[in-house]
């Protein structure tokens, strides 16, 4: 009786079970993987650094470079964030008296980093998004300029 209890269960699985069972994890991967690229996001893998011989006489000098590199990358990649914040924080305020003096000053700041990613042939969808906002922010103050100039005409009229 006792050794009944120390026996592991088999492994054995009807052949109907296990194809179920990899047709679903099949399916599972799939609808992730469309998920991502409706989102626009591609697969992150690390890149793994190439390695440097020890028999080279400038290892330490390649490694130290190679990292102020990388240091560099991720302070301008916090920087963008950092402009894109700010102008979220703007954009969601939807007071149409300020929208005017703001369009100006966000679409010289995106044209210059829209410039530099795309002579890199690399468009962020940040940025797009970002883009997108600004068209709309547009058409809503010209909207409301073309209110304001058919109620001063309408004033005028009287």
């Amino acid at each position: 009786m006792a050794n009944n209890c120390l026996k592991k269960p088999s492994k054995r699985i009807s052949f109907r079970k296990k194809f179920k069972i990899q047709r679903k994890a099949r399916e599972h991967s799939k609808k992730f993987k469309k998920i991502d690229k409706k989102s626009g996001r591609k697969n992150k893998k690390k890149e793994k650094l190439t390695l440097i011989p020890n028999k080279c006489p400038f290892k330490i000098d390649l490694i130290k470079e190679a990292k102020t590199i990388q240091k560099q990358l991720r302070e301008e990649i916090k920087e963008k964030k950092l402009k894109l914040k700010e102008i979220n924080k703007v954009l969601k305020n939807k007071n149409e008296e300020n929208l005017e003096e703001k369009i100006p000053i966000f679409t010289n700041l995106f044209r210059r980093d829209l410039k530099e990613i795309e002579g890199n042939e690399r468009v962020d969808s940040d940025l797009k998004r970002a883009r997108k906002k600004i068209k709309r922010m547009r058409k809503r103050t010209n909207k409301a300029a073309e209110k304001l100039a058919d109620d001063f005409s309408v004033v005028m009229e009287l």
